[in-house]
């Protein structure tokens, strides 16, 4: 199994190296977490505006990336995520 996970690692390096990505021009919801680690000079878009030309809307999700899928803090993001989902709905 160590052998396996070793070969996955190098082949997700290899395609990291590879990958050059394309300008996206259409609306973009990014769900961060609100307490960032340590010494992560971040940009509020997580690097993402380099990539982005369209709207870019940024939702904070309370806790740190470790936290943001565990309670309270996934009642939150789900609420936020619905919120987002219903807007996009009653313009189409």
């Amino acid at each position: 199994m160590a052998h396996t996970l070793e070969v996955l690692a190098i082949e997700h390096d290899r395609a990291r190296i590879r990958y050059v990505p394309r300008a996206y021009n259409g609306p973009v919801v990014l769900f961060r977490a609100g307490k960032q680690i340590s010494g992560l000079m971040a940009d509020s878009a997580l690097g993402w505006k380099e990539v982005l030309t369209g709207e870019l809307t940024v939702r904070e999700i309370p806790g740190h990336q470790e936290t943001m899928l565990m309670e309270p803090n996934v009642s939150y993001l789900a609420k936020e995520i619905r919120e987002q989902i219903q807007a996009v709905s009653t313009v189409v």
